[in-house]
């Protein structure tokens, strides 16, 4: 009993004391930054380190969540001249297998390609290698780690509302008011007067040759003053005198008709 004790005892220290073997290869996927928002692209790298053993392939396969990402494209270093012909991705699955060699082989760190994916939504993104991945020397798999990378996605800040500027208020323009229109009434003609003799005498004249002709007029205007009252007269005269004879025949005749 004791001695199952004691080998047990030393099996314990020994795993204590001694190195555990790591896998010095791997496979990882390296991205600059691990913050963005919905519609930025993002770049991930896939490394190649072989931890100092010789390789001429590479086999990676990985996954995405279809929800977040948008795979865009793949880029394949120079490096790996010859490309596996079933490389190819699934938006819909969010999966994706690209692989490539290099002819004559390598044992340096290398990057096999860089896979260019769209933020469609914010959330927290996880891009992984699955166990399908390889790193290849002659057709032997070397043992290796796969690696990940994760992505916090957010949406994009609000665009800042414009300023909303008061509308500026117009005062309806003030038209002048119309000017009377004064329309040119002719004056009324004055009312023609019936004619009337003209009784009123001359102003004497200054000028002795007016004077002379104011003296002719004035005597003829005299004369024929005198000459329409002389008519007047007459004519006056002979109605007086016989409406006289008339009452005096009148008068005979009413003594004549009374006579007995």
């Amino acid at each position: 009993m004791k001695k199952i004790i004691l080998a047990a005892g030393l099996l314990l220290l020994a795993g204590a004391i001694l190195p555990v073997k790591t896998l010095a290869a791997e496979l990882d996927l390296v991205s600059g930054l691990n913050n963005y928002t919905v519609g930025q692209t993002i770049s991930v790298r896939i490394v190649v380190n072989p931890g100092g053993s010789p390789y001429d392939t590479v086999s990676a396969s990985g996954t995405f969540p279809a929800n977040l990402l948008e795979l865009q494209s793949f880029a394949a270093n120079p490096s790996f001249s010859t490309m596996s012909p079933d490389n190819s991705f699934d938006n819909a699955g969010g999966t994706f297998s690209f692989g490539g060699g290099i002819p004559g082989g390598s044992s340096q760190t290398a990057d096999l390609g860089t896979i260019v994916f769209k933020v469609k939504d914010a959330g927290n993104a996880m891009v992984s290698l699955t166990g399908d991945s390889a790193i290849i020397n002659a057709g032997q798999v070397i043992p290796s780690s796969n690696g990940s990378v994760n992505f916090s996605l957010s949406a994009p800040a609000p665009a800042p509302k414009p300023a909303i500027k008061p509308a500026a208020t117009t005062k309806p323009a003030v038209k002048p008011a119309p000017k009377p229109i004064i329309k040119n009434n002719p004056a009324p003609s004055p009312t023609p007067s019936p004619a009337t003799a003209d009784l009123s005498i001359p102003v004497v004249a200054s000028n002795p040759q007016v004077n002379n002709f104011y003296y002719a007029y004035m005597a003829e205007w005299a004369t024929s003053l005198i000459a329409a009252i002389a008519v007047i007269w007459s004519v006056a005269s002979y109605f007086r005198s016989r409406k006289i004879k008339n009452r005096e025949n009148k008068i005979h005749k009413f003594e004549d008709d009374f006579k007995f």
